[in-house]
């Protein structure tokens, strides 16, 4: 399993060689992205070869992983060589694939988005009632109070998320 230091290395080295290959192949990797040929990193390889596997395959999984580019990836749309060449087009099999596979990047990032804001808030509301006891109020009061904070903030991202829906199962918040 990947550690989250070493998908930011990861990520770091991708970014820089995505750079160099923007660079190098400025009719292949554009703005917005186009679907690249398959068997790519082979002739990646063949016209850098001061490009590792590592850096090759680290800079088109991100590349080809995103959004912007899985939106790109419809039945019938070309592919494209380091030249920016046609060589073939999506198939219908390629495309659905890329449609799920955009559907659970959107998801798993709307995820980490929630575990963030929910680790704020949990932050926020320790050092609240940690506040709350050091100033002399009463430890129980201090964790009501925090305890309400969570529930409004809880509701509201799920009021969000719900489309309107502020409830659990059917139980309101």
């Amino acid at each position: 399993m990947m550690t989250p230091s070493h998908r930011k290395q990861r990520r770091h080295v991708a970014n820089k060689t995505l750079e160099i290959l923007t660079q190098r192949f400025p009719a292949c990797f554009v703005s917005p992205k186009k679907p690249l040929k398959i068997g790519i990193d082979h002739d990646i390889k063949s016209e850098m070869p001061e490009l590792n596997s590592y850096k090759i395959t680290a800079a088109l999984f991100y590349y080809t992983n995103g959004p912007t580019y899985l939106d790109q990836m419809v039945a019938g749309a070309e592919r494209v060589d380091l030249a920016g060449n046609p060589v073939g087009v999506i198939t219908e099999a390629e495309a659905v694939r890329a449609a799920r596979l955009s559907v659970g990047v959107v998801a798993v990032r709307r995820l980490e988005d929630d575990f963030k804001k929910t680790m704020r808030m949990l932050r926020e509301i320790t050092e609240t009632a940690a506040g709350h006891v050091a100033n002399g109020h009463d430890q129980t009061d201090a964790l009501k109070e925090c305890v309400e904070r969570s529930r409004s903030t809880i509701a509201a991202i799920l009021h969000t998320e719900n489309g309107g829906s502020s409830s659990i199962k059917g139980e309101k918040l």
